[in-house]
């Protein structure tokens, strides 16, 4: 039976992996930082550790790992956030590729975000510059930060590989696309942005973490891709989905981002992270397009169509009671 360690295996992404991971045949450990309630299940339970204290590190990390997958990260883009966020996305993976190489770990897949490649671009590919590290938005900066990270660990000698989801949609998410899908649904969706980006299946990057552990080749990086569609197409696809109306026009970028620098300054008197921040508006204003084929020819990664992504989204928001009949 092989054996993992999963960092954020209890997050949005990370829960996709170990349902894949378990299904496979593989015996998981989930890297967890604090006390509380712990669900185990049949070949999977819990190591305690910290990324942010590295004396924890190197006993939670088992002997004999077959693959320690590093999928934990702050996702915010409230700019109050920023200190907590670097602390986790660039000393945490710091400390976790220093404890990986002290115990030899036989193989490290360690999940950024196309994200680093800046908040627009066109038909990029693995090859392409990756500005972020530079970039004004903390965690596209963390990220890249971590990524360099993860590279000079390379060079040490850490057999490691880099994926580089898109916008990933699925089960189990609970803040990030489904916030979207859930206001669709409630009718209060205050407009759509217009940008666009690329999208990928949550169960599709699960796989292709599995996948990569024996196909992917150490110092490589792979961008993980879906359909480019506009978040206007988005909206429209979750209200037929749903059986919802939608916005027929995105609202003008001038608009969204007064929006967000608005919700900003409200957010310095609540301390409460707003929906849409400066960050996230510039985000969401941009475009992206990918056109690396990479993953699907050394990984053999397969993406969804936008409908489908949606569709298992939304039929599991149902099932957990977060869509009100």
């Amino acid at each position: 039976m092989r054996r993992a360690l999963v960092t954020g295996g209890t997050g949005f992404l990370g829960r996709n992996l170990v349902e894949r991971l378990v299904a496979d045949g593989w015996r998981v450990f989930i890297l967890k930082r604090s006390a509380g309630p712990e669900r185990e299940a049949e070949n999977v339970s819990f190591v305690r550790g910290d990324l942010a204290d590295p004396s924890t590190l190197a006993s939670a990390i088992p002997d004999n790992l077959d693959c320690l997958f590093h999928l934990a990260g702050d996702t915010s883009f409230w700019r109050l956030n920023n200190a907590r966020q670097h602390a986790i996305n660039v000393e945490g993976a710091r400390h976790l590729m220093n404890a990986a190489l002290r115990k030899g770990v036989a193989r490290v897949v360690h999940t950024s975000t196309v994200g680093v490649y800046g908040t627009s671009f066109r038909d990029i590919d693995e090859s392409s510059p990756r500005p972020g590290s530079a970039s004004p938005i903390g965690y596209i900066r963390s990220k890249s930060l971590a990524d360099d990270l993860v590279l000079k660990a390379i060079d040490e000698g850490l057999p490691a590989t880099i994926l580089n989801p898109c916008s990933i949609v699925g089960r189990y998410d609970t803040h990030n696309w489904s916030r979207l899908i859930r206001m669709v649904h409630d009718g209060s969706l205050p407009g759509a942005p217009p940008g666009s980006t690329v999208f990928c299946h949550a169960g599709a990057v699960a796989q292709a973490h599995i996948d990569a552990v024996d196909r992917a080749a150490v110092g490589e990086r792979y961008i993980l891709p879906g359909p480019h569609a506009s978040y206007l197409d988005f909206i429209a696809c979750a209200g037929r989905l749903l059986d919802r109306s939608t916005p027929a026009r995105p609202t003008p970028a001038g608009l969204l981002k007064a929006m967000g620098a608005a919700s900003l300054l409200a957010s310095y008197v609540t301390r409460r992270e707003p929906d849409l921040t400066p960050e996230g508006a510039e985000i969401v204003c941009g475009h992206q397009s990918v056109a690396s084929l990479k993953a699907s020819r050394e990984l053999g990664y397969v993406s969804p169509s936008l409908e489908q992504m949606i569709a298992d989204a939304v039929d599991w928001m149902r099932k957990d009671g977060r869509l009100a009949s």
